[in-house]
């Protein structure tokens, strides 16, 4: 098996969009791994009342990308199974 290097390289349609959807989600991740970074940095350098606010946020984005980290995972798997399929037809 080889690595994919684009959408063409697919032989399955229901993969090709299945892996569409799981760089669409990818993106969203690596925007919040961002965004939460710099909240971090934020909270690293507020003052105690300013922590007390931003806590919720920094914890509710810590959770969502929890979720969307397991999503990732079983999004390819389910990818690379959907491939794997219609190869050995």
């Amino acid at each position: 098996m080889h690595d994919y290097t684009s959408l063409s390289d697919f032989k399955s349609s229901e993969a090709r969009e299945k892996f569409v959807q799981w760089q669409k989600l990818s993106a969203q991740f690596e925007s919040d791994s961002l965004n939460l970074e710099n909240m971090r940095m934020k909270y690293s350098q507020s003052s105690a009342a300013a922590k007390q606010s931003m806590k919720n946020d920094i914890l509710t984005l810590e959770q969502r990308m929890e979720n969307e980290q397991l999503q990732l995972d079983d999004m390819i798997k389910e990818v690379r199974a959907v491939e794997y399929e219609s190869l050995n037809k």
